[in-house]
This record gives structure tokens, sequence and C-alpha cells, in this order.
């Protein structure tokens, strides 16, 4: 989790977060997901409506998205 990173690791993050902005440059691996599918409770196996997808996402792509939206307002 970012919230347990070190100040000098926030910062870095920080300056990377920057960067990208200023050059309009997104990294691949940021805008990829992973989705997986948990199955429901109850639910057939069989069929698609018996599970529920989860997309896992990158917490850098997350922060950043966090923070030009803070900058737009």
């Amino acid at each position: 989790m970012l919230i347990n990173l070190s100040l000098v690791a926030r910062i870095k993050l920080l300056k990377i977060i920057n960067h990208s902005w200023q050059k309009d440059i997104v990294s691949q691996i940021w805008r990829e997901a992973i989705t997986l599918l948990i199955p429901k409770k109850g639910k057939c196996r069989t069929k698609s409506s018996g599970y529920r997808p989860i997309s896992l996402t990158s917490c850098v792509a997350k922060t950043m998205e966090r923070v030009i939206n803070n900058r737009m307002k």
C-alpha cells in the first residue's frame, strides 16, 4: 500500500507522477488490469452470471488519477 511509503519514497513517487504529467506519458503497465472471476455463493458455476469480476489495477495509476483530478478542479 502506498500509504505506508516513507517520505523519501513518496517524494520520488510524486516526481514520477509529475514527470508523467508534464511529458504526457502513461506507462503501459499502469494502464493494464488483471481481471479475476470470483464465484458467487449459491450460484451456478457453469454460467457467467455465477461469477463476479474483480479488476486489479496499479496503485500508482490510481494515485496519479487522484492527483490529476485534484489538479483539474
